[in-house]
This record gives structure tokens, C-alpha cells and sequence, in this order.
């Protein structure tokens, strides 16, 4: 395997987050007009929908805030291990 395919793999992983992230930013129009939610919710407002759409903005760029730190600090594998446990609460 040559020196460059390191930096196509990396690449290729930053740009399939990135699409996912959108994807994620995306499907939240379909689900805000989704009976359930909007049972759940109780017919939400729009400043209520704005909440809950950018709580998913305000949570990612809190843990991007958050990671590099908490790397430093206690390593790579047990924040991922926590970013995921966090992830498999809720």
C-alpha cells in the first residue's frame, strides 16, 4: 500500500461524516411533520421546533468543543468509548 492511501482513507472518513451530519440536519424536516412527534410534542410552535431542531446543532458543536480536551486528558479510546455510551443512552 502506497504512502497516499492513509490521507484517501482519512479523507474519505471526514467526508462520510460530513454527508451524514447533513443527512442528519436533513431528515429532521420529515420527522417534524410526522404525527407521532406531533402528538408527542403537542403541536409545537415554531420557536418550540426551532429548540428541538438546533438542540442537534448546539449538542455537536459542544462535543467538537468538548473532544479534544477530554482526548488529551484521558486518551482517544476511552472519549470514544464515552461518545459512544453517551450515544447508547440517549
Amino acid at each position: 500500500m502506497s504512502r497516499k492511501a492513509p490521507k484517501y482513507v482519512v479523507s474519505s472518513v471526514a467526508a462520510l461524516g460530513g454527508l451524514l451530519f447533513g443527512y442528519d440536519i436533513g431528515i429532521m424536516s420529515s420527522i417534524l411533520q410526522m404525527e407521532l412527534f406531533i402528538e408527542y410534542f403537542d403541536s409545537p410552535g415554531p420557536l418550540a421546533t426551532g429548540v428541538i431542531v438546533s438542540s442537534l446543532t448546539i449538542g455537536c458543536f459542544i462535543g467538537s468543543l468538548l473532544s479534544a480536551p477530554l482526548a488529551d486528558r484521558f486518551s482517544r479510546k476511552r472519549t470514544i468509548m464515552l461518545g459512544a455510551l453517551v450515544c447508547t443512552i440517549g
